[in-house]
């Protein structure tokens, strides 16, 4: 290998972690602005930044530490048994559903097919016969939640 190749490998090894730098903190700024605003922040290892309890010592009790402030602010709906980042987008998707059977009627469809056992099928059925869409249950869930 020539001196010029190993210097212009470490030059662009240097650049690279500049740039990491420089991005992580941006996502850092921004992070903070987005937890202001009272939005939910992603941190760099996934963790939901607004959740956390910092009263609360990492080495003490690190579930409290980590989500903490979300279990003290955070009420579970009478109609679901928990409630979590995967219920919270289950409970999404549920209602994506009517959504999508409300554009699927604009758009002319005039039948549908889904897999049901849902709590929010009751919902759906009713959707569909207000807008004259036959539907279908499969009764095959893909998923739990």
């Amino acid at each position: 290998m020539s001196p010029n190749h190993v210097r212009r490998s470490m030059l662009c090894g240097v650049a690279v972690v500049f740039a990491l730098v420089a991005v992580s903190v941006t996502g850092l700024h921004s992070a903070h602005a987005q937890a202001k605003a009272g939005k939910a922040v992603l941190g760099p290892w996934g963790v939901e930044l607004t959740a956390m309890d910092k009263a609360i010592a990492p080495g003490d009790d690190f579930f409290r530490y980590a989500g903490g402030t979300w279990m003290k602010t955070t009420q579970i709906p009478a109609d679901r048994a928990r409630w979590g980042a995967f219920s919270i987008l289950g409970a999404k998707s549920e209602d994506d559903v009517r959504a999508a059977l409300d554009e699927a009627a604009k758009a002319g469809v005039t039948a549908v097919i889904q897999p049901g056992g849902s709590v929010k099928d009751e919902d759906v059925i009713k959707a569909a016969d207000e807008h004259g869409i036959a539907m279908i249950f499969t009764k095959m869930r893909h998923f739990r939640h």
